[in-house]
């Protein structure tokens, strides 16, 4: 029974040492574009792992365009150990592992046990550095043909952690005759928290459009954050780059930065281009249409469209047919047309939407019977009932009377 209960608490998912989901380790950056003769350097990186005391891996890459120069070990496994160290042992480097391919297998370890606990968390294991020796694209990727999983993870006692990994990088270097690649941006001028962004982007080459062999784009805010953004491809060296201004977008100057590379057998072209736009936190704004999942906005500065779930419909009150609306410009009313599983089609002046109306039925439910007043209302009729009554009670009396005197 000892033995049981100490392999559990080495190697249970459940006690101390396995994390719940797998760990990933990948080589970033993904894309990597150099000129010939320049140094790269590519870090072979770890997240989501729990309690590693151990690691070795094997990153194979094409030799066409890069040679390796040097291998260095990351912070991630010494920062846990502390004084008590590690032991990185480079044990093979290799740029002939083929005709296509090189190799470069490292190991890494704690020695004995670790002064702030096994190493959890993200960080970097290693970081290699490449020599890029001649034009062309080369792709680098970790592998362990013979292990059951593509990096060696382990715990102290041996027991291997599961990872995953990503399909690998790619390196593409340009001599020093490379053309220009002319990359036009499109933006607006000036957009408001919530709103939807949408950007233009064309690459020509001597210009006739071209698609380049890799496009990228990010955008910044004015203090420095960046968020990459994914190119849309419409046609033939033309992409759209659609966003939404986050609501706590910060103002002043964004900025879009849009990078390109052409390259075939007899073109190496590159190009970068950016473009700037303000973001403002005030806004004098009337909705002005509704279509689908898009709104129109008519503001002081013009017309500006953004997703209609930025508006945070609702209906507040239903009265017969008609349901008031509230958004975050105001409120405005309607004509139920349909109901369908809670779901309300609504005619507007602007438009036709739709908008959940579940959550108004408690305040659509009949109200609470007033049993007081409605006392108060049945005393009060019959009231006025027995004085009907005695009215005509006297009045009948009083015919009898006079027309006993008339024949007396």
């Amino acid at each position: 029974m000892i033995p049981i209960i100490f392999l559990g608490i080495l190697g249970s998912s459940k006690i101390g040492f396995a994390a719940p989901d797998p760990a990933t380790v990948w080589l970033d950056p993904a894309f990597s574009l150099k000129l010939v003769n320049e140094d790269i350097s590519l870090n072979v990186r770890i997240s989501n792992v729990a309690n590693l005391y151990c690691w070795e891996f094997k990153l194979f890459y094409e030799t066409n365009s890069l040679n390796v120069l040097e291998i260095t070990e990351g912070p991630f496994l010494k920062s846990f150990a502390g004084t008590s160290g590690t032991r990185f042992v480079i044990r093979e480097i290799n740029d002939a592992y083929n005709s296509t391919h090189g190799l470069v297998c490292a190991y890494c370890s704690m020695i004995n046990y670790p002064q702030h606990g096994y190493a959890t968390g993200d960080g970097v294991l290693a970081t290699v550095k490449f020599r890029c020796s001649d034009d062309g694209k080369s792709h680098l990727s970790l592998d362990y043909p013979e292990f059951t999983y593509p990096v060696m993870l382990t715990y102290m006692n041996g027991v291997t952690i599961p990872c995953t990994t990503t399909s690998g990088t790619n390196v593409l270097v340009v001599g020093p005759e490379t053309a220009p690649l002319d990359v036009n941006i499109d933006l607006g001028p000036l957009y408001f928290p919530n709103e939807q962004v949408e950007c233009f982007v064309m690459t020509t080459y001597h210009g006739a459009l071209v698609t380049p062999t890799r496009l990228s784009a990010m955008v910044y805010n004015p203090d420095g954050e960046s968020v990459p953004l994914e190119p849309e491809l419409i046609s033939i060296g033309f992409y759209r780059l659609t966003f939404t201004m986050p609501p706590d977008a910060l103002s002043g100057t964004w900025a879009i930065i849009v990078e390109a590379t052409f390259f075939t057998d007899a073109i190496q072209a590159h190009g970068t281009s950016f473009k700037t736009c303000m973001v403002s936190l005030t806004l004098n704004s009337k909705l002005v249409h509704i279509e689908d999942t898009v709104a129109w906005i008519q503001t002081s500065v013009g017309l500006i469209r953004t997703d209609i779930s930025d508006l945070d419909l609702r209906v507040t009150e239903i009265e017969g047919d008609t349901a008031t609306i509230q958004t975050t410009l105001g409120t405005m009313q309607g004509t139920i047309t349909s109901i369908n599983n809670n779901i309300a089609t609504i005619r507007t002046d602007i438009g036709i939407i739709k908008v959940d109306i579940s959550n108004i039925k408690a305040n659509t439910a009949p109200k609470a019977v007033d049993w007081t007043m409605i006392g108060l209302y049945i005393s009060l009729a019959l009231l006025v009932s027995i004085a009907i009554v005695l009215v005509v009670l006297y009045l009948y009396l009083r015919a009898r009377f006079r027309s006993g005197e008339v024949l007396s």
